[in-house]
């Protein structure tokens, strides 16, 4: 991976050595204060750098290149956290079958199962191939005309009701009876999973004494989505019923492909997943438009523009911002030495912002003359199975509203998600549904926070304190030996089920908060940033 065989390995930076990347803790305002942060810390520091996270790759051609390379793994960033627990023992499996032991006041019966989110190698592919069938470009196809008449009869009671908030009465009911259609099973029941989805995902917030307060929330909504699903294939059992469900639970009757948790998890994979992307990336589509009321214009005029658009809007504001791979054995990439067990996160957004080429890429512009690459759906193995669909859906949703909606107009600030979550988008967008465009209404002040602004970084990095290269520096032998045992555990025939990290995480992670920071009084490094890692989950599949 871009390495010279002549160089050595001393000749490399370690990136696990203290010091050796440019630390950064980006902590943005709104969206258009990340655009000039993103676009700062790449001028000042190159393609790599170290976050309270861990580091950050944020060039296109070196997140491009981990993401297509097997020997990085698609797991939880998080498994990094590990090396922060207070003792400090090599023996990676004997940390993870502690994690079997629940965290105190975590119900037992919360726990996810294995499935195309989050396997690896045969597994992953012997998955894939059970469904990629309903995940063509045809398939998606075939599901067009049902949802430009679904995306209609939305914009036009929205329209009847002279605007209001996009997100309430357009983004979210939009794509969960999609989702229905493509598994095969009635959407009467959306604000269900609408619910479902929004209470789930809700462990991704990066405020840790949050999400352990909502646990038995979510608990109570995994169950009742197990419950649900697995009411759906019982009731397409025997059956030859059409959709995906059908399809899965004939493979999961005939043949000995599939196990029955693989089946309820695959469906609720792509129900949430499908689910929570769509209508964030639609919101943020809107929302940049709001902002851009000329480029709105351009796209009444032109409807051929709208699949630049939607390509433009994941690229410069996509929902899924970032995303981990984890060396499976020591690795080098453009002049840095990764150690085996060394997890990086790979910065999707950040990466396609600097990849235009000549022209500006911290721009939003739906006429772009050259190609405009991104990573929205990621790459590589693990590239994102319903991008097609995904991008069908984006396309008939927007090219309704354009058709109904003549021009609009922001009603104040969009209210916007954490920019923290693994999933990110607008929470509130309220609208003033106008009659025509006028050139005044193209000249107003934008107030979406989709627009630049100046950055706050005033360096383009955030120096770390003392206390944080001393606490940085404690860290890196904890991590090195962590790291050590990876390889061994890579190479056992499974990796450890996604549950136990995730209560690995949370227990280990819990508990060096306690001691590190309410014991010593260390607060230089917040409660936010030391739990970041466990935001960063794979959404992609």
């Amino acid at each position: 991976m871009f390495m010279d065989r002549t160089v050595s390995i001393t000749e490399l930076t370690d990136v696990s050595a203290p010091g050796s990347l440019p630390f950064v803790d980006i902590r943005p305002s709104d969206f258009g204060d990340l655009i000039a942060t993103i676009r700062q810390v790449a001028a000042d520091s190159g393609w790599i750098v170290a976050t309270p996270a861990g580091p950050m790759v944020l060039g296109y051609k070196q997140a491009r290149s981990i993401l297509r390379d097997p020997k990085w793994f698609s797991v939880l960033a998080g498994v990094s956290m590990l090396d922060r627990m207070d003792s400090v023992s090599a023996d990676l499996e004997n940390l993870l079958a502690r994690s079997q032991v629940p965290i105190p006041d975590v119900p037992t019966s919360l726990r996810m199962r294995p499935n195309v989110l989050s396997v690896e190698g045969e597994d992953h592919r012997r998955l894939r191939r059970l469904v990629n069938s309903s995940f063509t470009s045809g398939g998606a196809d075939r599901l067009r005309p049902f949802m430009r008449e679904h995306a209609d009869n939305l914009v036009e009671r929205f329209c009847s009701d002279g605007g209001g908030d996009l997100i309430d009465k357009f983004c979210r009911p939009y794509p969960i009876p999609v989702i229905c259609r493509l598994l095969g099973t009635d959407d009467r029941d959306w604000k269900l999973f609408d619910r479902w989805a929004d209470t789930i995902f809700s462990a991704l917030d990066a405020d840790t004494e949050a999400v352990l307060s909502r646990l038995g929330d979510v608990t109570v909504a995994q169950q009742e989505l197990d419950g649900y699903v697995n009411r759906l294939i019982d009731e397409q059992s025997g059956s030859s019923c059409e959709g995906l469900i059908g399809d899965l639970v004939s493979t999961y009757e005939q043949a000995d492909h599939l196990s029955r948790d693989e089946l309820v998890a695959m469906v609720e994979a792509v129900l949430l997943a499908g689910t929570d992307t769509t209508r964030n990336q639609l919101g943020a589509t809107l929302a940049v438009l709001g902002d851009h009321p000329e480029q709105y214009a351009a796209l009444r005029q032109d409807r051929t523009l709208i699949p630049a658009a939607i390509e433009e809007s994941l690229r410069y504001i996509g929902a899924v911002r970032s995303t981990a791979r984890l060396a499976s054995q020591d690795l080098v990439v453009d002049g840095f030495f990764f150690p085996a067990g060394t997890t990086v996160l790979i910065g999707l957004h950040a990466a396609a912002l600097s990849q235009v080429g000549e022209s500006d890429g911290y721009r939003f512009d739906i006429k772009r003359s050259q190609s405009c690459p991104h990573l929205a759906f990621g790459s590589g193995a693990h590239h994102c199975l319903g991008a097609f669909l995904a991008r069908a859906e984006l396309q008939e949703a927007l090219a309704a509203f354009v058709e109904q909606v003549p021009a609009f107009r922001l009603v104040g600030p969009v209210s916007w998600k954490p920019l923290s979550m693994g999933i990110w988008g607008p929470s509130h967008i309220e609208i003033e549904i106008q009659n025509s465009s006028n050139q005044k209404s193209l000249e107003v002040e934008p107030v979406g926070g989709t627009v630049e602004r100046t950055s706050h970084i005033s360096s383009g990095v955030n120096a770390s304190s003392s206390a944080e290269d001393s606490w940085i520096r404690q860290a890196v032998n904890r991590r090195n030996l962590v790291q050590a045992g990876i390889p061994k555990l890579l190479s056992q025939p499974t990796f450890p089920p996604l549950p136990r990290l995730v209560l690995t995480l949370w227990r280990f992670g819990w508990a060096f908060l306690k001691w590190r920071i309410f014991r010593n009084g260390f607060r230089a490094i917040s409660l936010r940033n030391m739990v970041t890692k466990v935001l960063f989950m794979e959404i992609g599949v």
